[in-house]
């Protein structure tokens, strides 16, 4: 055949696959979607084969990691990952031309990316302060960093000239095949090409749950944070093999990058690498010999190196973990996670029977002394058990650390299905191995033992289609309710994406973004939009990336951590958060609101109070702004004196700092309104001069960045060490001792860490504590002295206060759920026999109490009308403050000024009632505020 001919069939076959995947992605039917997104796949194949029988030298050798491989040879070898990628890619066709999914917290994702790129990178910055939520939040600094890095970079590859939905719906996409090719890659990597199939496609496959991944936490939720950390993990630990076996420089410049970008990704990879790392070395020890010490030292390096990496970010995070909210949540039991083990229920909406198959190849694992098995068979083990209620009871979990209130456990079964997913496919290859050399070997002795006149006819190609007919013909009947029950179980959801054409009110939502782009264009002064939305309705939270308003959302804000965060639509929190409009799909009506617009279903409303200026002057003064910047805010003073206080309406938090006149100030938090919500920032002024609030680095800030340059600065060395020899021959005599030191201190030094923490551990379990605020009342319930209607309650178990038979009717510490995040507090259950006092008969006060209290969440779902409770403080028998929590979820904090007996000391009594004592859980913190 011509050359020309070639070319054009090759052409046409090109051109007509673009044409199905062109319509298949824009067709609304989910099987179209896929056979365009593989047709597109296809389609540069399709084109290149008729060029290169064309022109031989496209049949040509390619060097690949130093091997030479014919370009047949790597397209044999390359197939089983393009098919992995090529699912996943097929299930979010849509994605690749030009869309996004807009269900629950996608928008949100899109605001941040667009945050970090607008924001912060074409300002210079990686972080900092932002005024677009709530009354301002350290962005990029408490949550994760590494997912807005990933869209920026698919924003500069396409060098901005997409919209952002395109941006966004590419970046999702891309993590959504990235996530199943690092399965294939591991399962490749330690089984075979076929275990890293069955892995990835499992894990593309899986429909899910909430918090459970899969398609339902992962697409529909759109919690793909976590996917992303865990699939930089997954790389990480098997390129971690190749530094074990080899040792080479590029390895561990390369494992150091996966570790830092799995840190980056999500803060959930320090559990998860916390076990998996000393799992993986104790597992290759053990069933393989290798010496534990010297691969102690190798990886630790590997990680120091990840650590460095993720510094800028990861060391401050972790400095200022007090300022994060509890969002914790527990699983269920052990013993209901162990029967799910059993019958394969154990994970929601997954096929039972590969679940059973993984624990079976797990079991196979172990039976053959594979290293990689036995770790994955442990670390699932590992992870269910610390996911479950039980251990987070048993092992008293609160008193070991306050921060284990953060952590929602659930979460940890989506690595832990990733090891099942993986056993599953190493039992998958090793059967088919097995079989393959069971047919070899019975050939083989079949031959040997017998002439070949002998030897059995092998059957006639009729016969062997009568045996498939006669095998079909059984097996039919129950191949469709087979098929139909798996998709209907299993598969269903697989696919549907929420696109805006989903959304009825979609063309209402534009036309508002228009016209408040407009209108934040034309006004001047700060201002803020309310969202007023069902809870998990975020679709407006991503409007800022097209009018450019802070704003904000009503109720559940999701991709967020910093503590001082509010949900409520009170009256004087609009004011004082500047808010100038109220949004809402719907009608609202309240006295202080006037319709201002209406877009179809997209009411917008004018709040009448809206007060422009943020700050709050109280005594003498007066306040003249200079500058209120994102990280700058200068104020000028005059007429200040004895009782001047300045409020600014930004939230507090680590890195702010205030001046007067150049001399440092106290910030004191302060309620938003009365003793409510106490967040912002407020100092004591009292004479005139330049009031500066500043955001500055703290010592965390200086060290994490110093890290990640001395990071990059070994990656880059250990490249060019692996590329130039005489860079790595002056290397090799000044670093050896070094390493011969790490490889004979590694393990005592682990085994001493080792001992250490569990005696830590076993201290601070005896304590308790329960992981309550420093300083907290708790911690002084010894020298209480508690009553119930008048009456002492003398009985005392683990630092608990028992004031009758009832296992409930105690003072002590505890953790609740408000709100749905598990809070450590002080149990105070009361009673309708009288009031419950707990009294501290000499305590030193400071300006004022600090805390909150709240009614747990299965209280104020199981009592409807349940009744309020009063919390009532008297210091020395004078009644201060009277603080009432009615029937609604949540943690109301609180702070009671006591400037009276500030530095001195004086009896406090802390007083609990309610007028029906029914189901009222109870709980309440409270700390001296110097």
């Amino acid at each position: 055949m011509k050359k020309t001919t070639l070319i054009a069939a090759g052409v046409i076959l090109f051109l007509a696959s673009a044409s199905v995947a062109v319509l298949g992605a824009r067709s609304p039917i989910f099987a179209l979607q896929m056979l365009g997104s593989f047709a597109a796949l296809c389609a540069l194949v399709l084109l290149l084969r008729p060029l290169a029988s064309a022109y031989p030298w496209l049949r040509g050798r390619v060097s690949f990691r130093g091997r030479s491989l014919e370009l047949a040879e790597l397209s044999r070898r390359g197939w089983p990952a393009l098919l992995v990628v090529g699912v996943a890619l097929a299930v979010v066709a849509p994605l690749l031309v030009g869309q996004m999914p807009l269900s629950h917290d996608h928008p949100v994702h899109l605001y941040k990316a667009w945050h970090f790129w607008d924001e912060m990178l074409l300002s210079g910055r990686l972080r900092g302060w932002s005024s677009y939520w709530f009354f301002g939040y350290p962005a990029e600094e408490l949550y994760p960093i590494g997912p807005d890095l990933w869209v920026a970079a698919f924003r500069l590859a396409t060098f901005g000239m997409l919209s952002w939905e395109a941006t966004y719906g590419l970046a999702f996409a891309a993590v959504f095949a990235f996530a199943a090719y690092s399965l294939y890659s591991f399962g490749r990597r330690h089984f075979g090409r076929a275990a890293g199939v069955v892995a990835g496609l499992a894990w593309v496959l899986d429909a899910g749950d909430y918090r459970e991944g899969g398609w339902s936490y992962t697409v529909d939720w759109a919690v793909w944070v976590q996917v992303l950390a865990n699939a930089f993990a997954l790389l990480a630990l098997g390129r971690l093999a190749e530094v074990l076996d080899r040792g080479r420089a590029r390895d561990y410049a390369i494992a150091g990058l996966l570790f830092g970008a799995a840190l980056l990704s999500h803060p959930m990879n320090v559990m998860v690498l916390g076990f998996a790392l000393p799992l993986y070395l104790v597992a290759r020890a053990l069933a393989e010999g290798r010496p534990l010490g010297a691969e102690l030292a190798k990886s630790g390096g590997a990680l120091a190196l990840g650590v460095a990496l993720a510094g800028f970010w990861f060391l401050p995070m972790s400095a200022r973990s007090a300022w994060t909210t509890n969002i914790g949540d527990l699983w269920r039991p052990l013993a209901q996670t162990v029967k799910g083990l059993l019958d394969g229920g154990v994970f929601a909406n997954v096929w039972p029977g590969l679940i059973i198959v993984g624990v079976l190849g797990g079991v196979l694992g172990v039976a053959m002394r594979r290293a990689v098995p036995i770790f994955l068979l442990c670390l699932a083990a590992v992870l269910l058990f610390l996911a479950s209620s039980t251990a987070f009871e048993e092992l008293s979990l609160m008193a070991l650390s306050k921060s284990f209130a953060k952590i929602q456990y659930q979460r940890l079964t989506i690595p832990a299905k990733t090891c099942l997913f993986l056993l599953a496919g190493f039992a998958v290859q090793e059967l088919a191995a097995r079989v393959s050399a069971w047919r070899g070997s019975r050939a083989a002795a079949d031959a040997e033992g017998k002439p070949d006149a002998a030897a059995p006819e092998a059957p006639s190609l009729l016969r062997r289609a009568l045996l498939v007919v006669l095998v079909a013909a059984i097996v039919a009947p129950f191949l469709r309710p087979a098929l139909v029950e798996l998709h209907q179980s299993y598969l269903k959801t697989i696919g549907g994406l929420a696109l805006k054409r989903s959304i009825p009110y979609w063309h209402d939502y534009q036309e508002f973004l228009r016209w408040s782009a407009q209108a934040r264009a034309q006004s001047e002064g700060f201002y803020r939009i309310a969202y007023e939305l069902d809870r998990h309705n975020h679709l407006m939270m991503g409007a800022p990336a097209y009018n450019r308003t802070p704003y904000y959302k009503v109720g559940y804000t999701p991709a967020r951590l910093f503590k001082h965060v509010v949900e409520t639509t009170e009256e004087p929190m609009y004011k004082v958060l500047s808010v100038k409009y109220v949004v809402s799909l719907g009608p609202l009506f309240r006295p202080n609101l006037a319709e201002e617009a209406r877009f179809g279903s997209v009411f917008v409303y004018r709040y009448k109070d809206y007060r422009k200026e943020r700050y709050t002057l109280s005594g003498p003064g007066r306040v003249e702004v200079k500058t209120f910047a994102e990280e700058k805010i200068h104020l000028v003073l005059r007429g200040a004196g004895p009782g001047t206080r300045v409020k600014v309406h930004v939230a507090n938090y680590a890195r702010w700092r205030a001046r007067l006149n150049g001399e440092t100030l106290p910030i004191a938090e302060a309620p938003v309104y009365g003793t409510t919500y106490p967040m912002l920032m407020e100092v004591a002024a009292e004479k005139d001069g330049e009031l500066v609030f500043d955001y500055v680095s703290r010592p965390a800030d200086v060290l994490g960045a110093f890290a990640t340059l001395a990071g990059l600065g070994g990656v880059v060395l250990l490249l060019l060490a692996g590329r130039r020899a005489r860079l790595a021959e002056r290397l090799q005599p000044r670093l050896a001792p070094l390493g011969r030191l790490a490889l004979r201190l590694a393990g005592p030094l682990a085994g001493l860490a080792a001992l250490a923490g569990v005696g830590l551990g076993a201290y601070r379990i005896a304590k308790g504590g329960a992981g309550l605020e420093e300083g907290s009342l708790a911690g002084r319930l010894g020298a209480a002295q508690v009553s119930q209607a008048g009456r002492p309650c003398r009985e005392r178990r683990n630092n608990r206060w028992y004031c009758s038979g009832r296992s409930w009717n105690y003072v002590g510490p505890t953790a609740e759920k408000f709100n749905g995040a598990y809070l450590p507090c002080v149990w105070a259950h009361p009673v309708d026999e009288g009031p419950l006092t707990i009294r501290f008969p000499k305590l030193k006060l400071g300006r004022a109490l600090k805390g909150g209290h709240g009614i747990a969440d299965g209280a104020v779902e199981g009592f409807a009308g349940g009744a309020p409770v009063t919390l009532e403080v008297e210091i020395d028998g004078r009644r201060v403050e009277s603080l009432t929590r009615p029937n609604e979820k949540g943690w109301a904090g609180f702070r009671v000024d006591t400037p009276e007996w500030n530095g001195k000391e004086a009896s406090l009594s802390l007083t609990v009632t309610t007028r029906s004592a029914g189901g009222r859980h109870y709980c309440f913190d409270a700390r001296i505020e110097p």
